[in-house]
């Protein structure tokens, strides 16, 4: 008791002093991004011999996004921990406050901000955007930054939902380019192309293809060709070309080995058009060759026959030509004397003596005649054609006589009585 007493009344023995704690802290790798970007929590609570004294056995580490837990853990001797979670599918844009509470006998907090950046919205470009099948293309995407986050990320390529290639978006980058080739087997029609970033399928862009020009031909069909016909003069000759089994959109045409034109082809494969033969292409047999624009392995021959020109023919008249000349009368042949022999009796037959007569007759009839319509008229065929009066007027004349003929009356003054007579000769 006595004891006691004195230690009572001594002098109080002096605690040892606390030691202080340091402040908690933590780090955010990264501190910004898109939602769904993983996070990396790494800091600690403190140091100091009552650093991991928790309150509870374990998950003394704890983390709030805004103001919900999204993960927690244990901390080491020192206090230091590190942790992981991704942000909220449905973060809105702007800058959200990450807290890591520490659990000790003495709580302590440390909070970091995390920026939420706007989705970028991805887009697909193709080049080229249409062709046949096997056609390879180039394939640019962008809008595909927040897919790789803390490390390089990649992208599936898809055709028609079908893997077709793959490329990578390195850290930092907002998109990428990337080759594929047109599947040998696809029909000619638009399928989709698909870009899906492989950590978050959200981020996807798809751009259409067309597949056009035989697409569906076997691949056993090899290009044919005809001309129809297969001959013909050069300058005239307009033969049809036709073709099959071409797996492409357009054709070259050349003719012995020179470029002669080009031609559409359908989706079957086939296609026609009309060739014209130069004037200057020689007699003999030519080449003409077919093949794919796109594709110069894909190609078929035929051959054609340039013939020479044949006779000119007759002009036809088309129109009112000149009067043809008057085909003359025949004329009776000129009877051919008999040859006599020297046996015959008679030297002259008495048909040239009658034949001689009667010609000499009709010119004598002829001349007469003629004499007659060209003598005088007499006193009697002028009394019956002529006839003339005296009036206080003009006087009138009528006369009537045979074609070709004419009579002139002058008016003149009166001479007196006239008398006119005519002799008959």
């Amino acid at each position: 008791m006595l004891l006691s007493t004195a230690v009572a009344w001594g002098s109080p023995v002096a605690a040892p002093p606390a030691q202080a704690r340091a402040a908690a802290s933590i780090v955010l790798t990264p501190d910004q991004g898109s939602p769904g970007t993983p996070v990396v929590v790494s800091g600690s609570c403190g140091s100091g011999p009552t650093a991991n004294t928790a309150v509870g056995a374990r998950d003394n580490i704890r983390v709030r996004w805004d103001d919900s837990q999204v993960g927690a853990t244990d901390s080491n001797a020192d206090g230091a921990f590190e942790l992981s979670f991704s942000v909220p599918d449905d973060a809105s844009a702007g800058p959200h406050p990450v807290t890591v509470d520490c659990v000790y006998s003495v709580r302590s907090t440390a909070t970091a901000t995390f920026t939420v950046a706007p989705l970028a919205v991805p887009a697909l470009t193709l080049s080229p955007a249409e062709g046949p099948a096997g056609t390879p293309v180039r394939v640019d995407g962008s809008g595909f930054g927040s897919c790789p986050g803390k490390l390089p990320g990649t992208v599936s390529l898809l055709w028609d939902g079908s893997a077709i290639g793959s490329a990578e978006v390195a850290t930092g980058a907002d998109g990428f380019t990337a080759d594929i080739t047109v599947p040998a087997d696809a029909t000619p029609e638009a399928h989709d192309v698909r870009a899906v970033c492989d950590r978050d399928d959200r981020i996807v862009a798809t751009a259409p293809f067309t597949v056009d020009g035989g697409g569906s031909l076997p691949p056993d069909q090899d290009p044919v060709v005809t001309l129809v016909p297969d001959e013909g003069q050069a300058g005239t000759a307009q033969p049809l070309l036709s073709g099959s089994g071409f797996n492409c959109s357009s054709v070259d045409l050349l003719w012995d080995g020179g470029t002669l034109g080009s031609s559409e082809v359908s989706e079957a494969g086939t296609f026609e058009t009309r060739v014209q033969v130069a004037a200057d292409e020689p007699t003999g047999d030519h080449a003409m060759l077919v093949r794919c624009a796109s594709d110069p392995g894909q190609a078929a021959e035929a051959s054609f026959t340039v013939t020479a020109p044949g006779p000119s023919p007759e002009p036809e008249t088309t129109g009112p030509g000149p009067t043809p000349s008057p085909v003359p009368s025949p004329v009776p042949p000129t009877p051919v004397p008999p040859t006599l022999t020297p046996g015959d009796q008679s030297s002259t037959p008495v048909g040239w003596v009658v034949g001689s007569s009667l010609l000499g007759v009709g010119l004598l009839a002829a001349a007469g005649a003629a004499m007659l319509s060209h003598r005088q008229r007499g006193p009697r065929w002028v009394h019956e054609h002529v006839s003339t009066r005296l009036r206080p007027s003009p006087g009138t004349t009528d006369v009537i006589g045979p074609p070709g003929h004419s009579v002139r009356l002058e008016p003149r003054t009166d001479p007196g009585e006239q008398t006119v007579q005519e002799e008959d000769r």
